[in-house]
């Protein structure tokens, strides 16, 4: 099972790392933390970075799309680059 973790600027970091903590532990779970760009990406107050190990282009399916809260996610609904909004409107297989 593939479970996709988009991460955005200004993202609330509980909301990404709480579910994956529990999720890691399924059975077969790969779970893929994607960004605009691979690398490192900054919470709310910007004091915490979570590492994006792929790019919204590099994602072409998954089985799950959970979508962390925070200030920053109508910037990722609205401004997010095309490859962002392609993820999302894709959505789950």
């Amino acid at each position: 099972m593939r479970i996709v973790i988009p991460l955005f600027d200004r993202s609330t970091a509980l909301d990404a790392v709480g579910p994956y903590e529990v999720l890691k532990f399924l059975p077969d779970a790969e779970i893929v933390f994607a960004a605009a760009e691979a690398g490192a990406v900054r919470d709310v107050p910007r004091w915490l970075a979570i590492t994006a190990g792929a790019t919204f282009g590099e994602i072409d399916a998954c089985d799950v799309l959970l979508v962390p809260g925070g200030p920053g996610a109508r910037g990722l609904l609205e401004k997010a680059p095309q490859a962002a909004k392609d993820l999302l409107a894709k959505g789950i297989r």
